[in-house]
Parts: C-alpha cells; structure tokens; sequence
C-alpha cells in the first residue's frame, strides 16, 4: 500500500509568481499552512506583486485532451520579506481536480524584478498530510515509515519538512512589450495590484502540446566479480524529476516536480556495473501575458512515470571511502531512508534541449538496493557509511 493510502496523504504542487519586497522575514509556525518558504538572491527588493495557481493533474491518456490551464488562487497565499519568500496554502481550498487519485501535481514559482524586467522560475513538490487533529505539509519524498513517526509523535514539526528554495534571479528577461510598460509603471510608484496585474502570467498546455519520453537514472551499483546486484524501484515510493524552464536566454534546469511510483519492477540481478533507469512523460508548457498574445516562458514538465526500464552499463568504479566490512549474503539499502540518491543529469534531456536534468529518490523499505555477496567484501558509500549514504559500491576485502 502507497503513502495516501497508509496515511491519507496527497502530494500537491502549486505554481506562483513573485516581484521582491522589502519586509521583516516571515517565521513557519507550526500548523499554519506552511507549504514552501525559499531564498531569492540577485534581486533588489521592490513591490510585492504575488500570484499563485494549481496545475492540473497529470495522467496518461489526458495529452489529447484540449487545453488545460492552470487554476488561480488568491494572490494573499505568497508573502515575500525581503529576500525570504513563505507560501501558505489552507488544503480546504485545493480545488478536486487539481489533486490525482494518488495525489501527485506541479510546482512553479515565477519572480520577476518590475524594474529591470529579469526573471526566474522554478518548482517543488509538497506532501499534505492528514493527521494530528489537521493537516500539514511535509517532505514530498517522505516515506511511510517517517509519516508514521511523524503522526506518532502528534506533532507536525516531528514530520520531515518541505525542503527550502535557493532562487537565482536572471534566468531571463520578460519581452519588450511587456517589460516596457511594467517599468513605467514601477518607476511612477504604481500600486501593488496594477503590477500584479501588468505581470500576470496565464500558464497551461495546449491541445497540441509538445511531449516526449525521457530516461531517468534513479539508482546505481557497482558489484565486484560474482557478486550481484539490483534494484527494486517499488510501488510505495516517490521520485522527483527535474524542471527546464525558457524565459528567453536559453533553457536553464530550475526546479523538480515529485511523482508517484504506482507500479514496481525489480530489475534481474547482474554482475555489471550499471545504472537504473526509468520513462518520464513530460509535456511543454507555455505561459502568456495576460492578453495571451505574448509568449513570456516555456517549460518541459515531468508528468509521470510510463513504466519503461532500461539500463545502462557503466565503465568507471567511482573512489568512495566510506567503507566498513561485511560478510557473504544478501545486502539492502532502504530500511531506513538516509540520503536520498540524487544526480544531477539523471534526465537525459540534452539531445534536445542542450541540458540534461536532476533526479532524486528516496530509499524505502520497498525501494531497495541489493547487493548479493559471495565472499567477505567492504562496501562503502558516497557521502557517509553505506547503511545511509546516496550510493554505494563494492571493495575488495583487503
């Protein structure tokens, strides 16, 4: 059984737009709706205009549909504090059909600078959870047995946390015709809304567009000899898929949306050196200025998982030292969840786009990582011992 269904929970993803202010640093309090707070940086502070909006659900079958836009919520959801930005979001008012049956959605944030004209973009996942009297967010890669801690503990700080934001200001710059205008109108002090409104952006998909299927890494392994290895990529889990965003000065990897893993295989056991990998759906999204005749941003958006395989046969042993000594038999990772595996080109998207992009996964206990060992070997991780590290290969013994 997945995480909603062992702990009533969705995963939701929101997508806002931002302009910088200056303001005291707003503080999470526990239970107040807290979805994602972030950093800007490369920004001066300016006039909040704040917008958000929920992107729909993404399932297969749904790209010939026609078009699909995303639903706007009140602009008082995002507050910004100088470079600090927290957005508050009451699950009461996610609309139904912007949550899946398994609760999966996208996440974007726009930040525009309405002086200069520059703009970033990028996107998160978070996971609603039910319990403790209420409901609160968490980590989107929160695996049940930290759910069920969390719930335990009848505290919603003792739930893994959403992961802040690091943005960087300059991806690109809003076109003339509409960067003109909004300068005007900031140089001659306009009010909030009217550079809420000049900024507006109008995002979704058309009925025709763009998708392709992209391979993923989500795991590794390095066996010595007649050792084996495998990977298990289960049903239980959640895997997060990076975001290419165009605001005009090429494509730029920014952001991850979260999906669910709802199917499972076990790759066969092999000797070689290789990597995991598995199919992601993505679609082109386009967002408008508000007259939706001037195209401000595109975006290559993970969908979802097709359930395609593959691997890929590795040539080089990485020099990880984090090791300790183990006898012959069966070796898992993913009792405890530890480091997530993480690679910043898992995506294999630069065929296409010039760039390739992150992937990250968390191990469960039904998300394993097996070594089958014949003789007494060492193995060691990547980033700290191999019970918690990232990644893990195999030693000789001595």
């Amino acid at each position: 059984m997945g995480v909603v269904g062992r702990v009533g929970a969705w995963v939701l993803a929101l997508v806002v737009w931002v302009v910088l202010v200056e303001a005291p640093g707003p503080a999470r309090a526990e239970g107040d709706a807290v979805l994602v707070t972030g950093s800007i940086a490369g920004a001066d502070p300016g006039v909040v205009v704040a917008s958000a909006a929920l992107e729909p659900v993404a399932t297969p079958g749904r790209d010939a549909a026609g078009t699909v836009r995303l639903h706007d919520l009140p602009a008082s959801v995002v507050e910004v504090a100088g470079s600090v930005f927290t957005v508050r979001l009451d699950p009461g008012e996610v609309p139904a059909g912007f949550v899946s049956p398994e609760g999966l959605v996208t996440v974007a944030l726009r930040f525009v600078d309405p002086v200069s004209g520059t703009v970033s973009e990028t996107m998160t996942s978070a996971l609603l959870v039910k319990g403790l009297g209420g409901e609160s967010w968490a980590d989107p890669l929160a695996t049940p047995d930290e759910l069920e801690m969390g719930l335990d503990a009848r505290a919603a700080s003792s739930l893994p946390p959403v992961p802040e934001l690091r943005v960087r200001m300059g991806q690109g710059r809003l076109p003339a015709e509409v960067r003109g205008p909004l300068a005007s109108a900031a140089s001659r002090g306009a009010s909030t809304a009217e550079l809420r409104r000049m900024a507006a952006a109008v995002c979704g998909y058309g009925p025709n567009a763009p998708t392709t299927n992209r391979w993923a890494t989500v795991g590794t392994s390095y066996p010595l000899k007649r050792d084996t290895a495998t990977l298990t990529h289960g049903s239980s889990s959640k895997s997060t898929f990076g975001v290419a965003v165009n605001g005009g000065s090429g494509w730029e990897a920014s952001g991850s949306r979260t999906v669910g893993d709802d199917w499972e295989q076990t790759f066969k056991p092999r000797r070689m050196m290789r990597s995991y990998r598995v199919q992601v759906h993505y679609k082109r999204q386009t967002c408008w200025d508000s007259t939706g005749s001037v195209v401000l941003s595109r975006k290559w958006v993970p969908q979802f998982e097709t359930g395609g395989t593959d691997e890929h046969r590795l040539s080089t042993r990485p020099d990880w030292r984090k090791c300790v000594r183990v006898v012959p038999g069966t070796w898992n990772r993913g009792e405890e969840r530890g480091d997530d595996y993480q690679l910043s080109y898992g995506v294999k998207f630069k065929d296409k786009i010039g760039i390739d992009l992150r992937t990250q996964r968390a191990y469960t206990t039904e998300s394993l990582l097996t070594y089958e060992v014949m003789q007494r070997r060492r193995m060691c991780g990547n980033t700290r011992f191999p019970s918690k590290a990232s990644k893990i290969r195999e030693r000789l013994a001595s």
